[in-house]
This record gives C-alpha cells, sequence and structure tokens, in this order.
C-alpha cells in the first residue's frame, strides 16, 4: 500500500512540474489568484518578467489591486462570474510605471476554492503605433486641408470621395 501511494506521489508531482513547465513556456502573463482575499497565488515567469518581477517574489508580497490597479470594479461580481472577454487594462510594474495590457479573466474551481485564472499581454508597442499613425494622419490631414490649390480624393468611377476646402 505504500508503495503504490509513493508511486501515486511520485507521478502527481511529475504532472505538476510538467504543468508548471507548460505554464511557462507560454510568452503571455498567466496570473492565479485567489478568488476569496484577492491573492496572487502564482504567476508565470513570462508575467513577473512583463511587470519587473521575479516569479517567486511577486507572490510573496503582492495582492491582485498592487498588480492591477482598475480590476477592483470587477469583484463584485465575482460570485457569478464566470470569465471575462479580452479588454485593455493597466498593469502597475515594479518600478511603478503602468503597461497597458490585454487582458482575460476565467473563475476555476479547484475543490472548495475558487480561482481567477488571468491571462495578459503587452500591448504598449500596439498603443505607440496607434498614437503614431494618429499623429501621421493628423499631420496628413492638416497638409491636406491648409493646401492652397484644390485637392481631391476620387473613387475609380468618377466620384468624389473627399476634397480640401480650396477644391
Amino acid at each position: 500500500m505504500l508503495e503504490i501511494l509513493e508511486r501515486y506521489r511520485l507521478i502527481q508531482k511529475e504532472n505538476e512540474r510538467y504543468l508548471k513547465e507548460l505554464v511557462d513556456s507560454i510568452n503571455c502573463g498567466i496570473a492565479v489568484v485567489d478568488a476569496e482575499d484577492r491573492k496572487l497565488v502564482d504567476i508565470n515567469l513570462a508575467g513577473a518578467a512583463m511587470l519587473g518581477y521575479e516569479a517567486g517574489e511577486m507572490t510573496s508580497k503582492l495582492d491582485h489591486a498592487a498588480i492591477f490597479p482598475q480590476d477592483t470594479d470587477i469583484f463584485p461580481l465575482v460570485p457569478n462570474l464566470r470569465s471575462l472577454p479580452p479588454r485593455e487594462r493597466l498593469a502597475a510594474r515594479a518600478n511603478g510605471s503602468l503597461m497597458p495590457v490585454l487582458k482575460s479573466m476565467t473563475v476555476v474551481e479547484r475543490g472548495e476554492k475558487r480561482y481567477l485564472i488571468e491571462s495578459f499581454i503587452d500591448i504598449s508597442g500596439l498603443k505607440r503605433a496607434e498614437s503614431d499613425l494618429q499623429a501621421s494622419e493628423a499631420k496628413y490631414r492638416r497638409f491636406f486641408e491648409e493646401d492652397l490649390t484644390g485637392n481631391f480624393i476620387s473613387a475609380n468611377d468618377g466620384r468624389i470621395l473627399d476634397c480640401n476646402p480650396a477644391f
């Protein structure tokens, strides 16, 4: 009987190691939060690195609100909540700066406990590109609007789609 228990313990340990390696290999932040007390239970390597922490130091001293300060608004809903689709949020980094992320959440149960499994990706590069595109668009719109010559944009069939005031 003891041999069987020991064998199952080793199998369980191997399964836990495998799952940890699997989750740590994902290039997306994954945080596990206790749904009741909002304490961070675990975070994968990518999530800790994105936020500027070592994985072990995060779980010992941070709660959910320290990482995702905007998300306190969802917690009154948690007893009935099963998941949240991806949405833009801000994540607090170790250095105090805020990082835009696309974050989703799913509630899972293990035994009698409920956990929030939150996945997030850094979208700061996307936000910079979006801002650069808007600035470029504004620059060329101003150039188009302020040009002294008449300018227009037309469709292949000759319909005028846009024109400047001089036109």
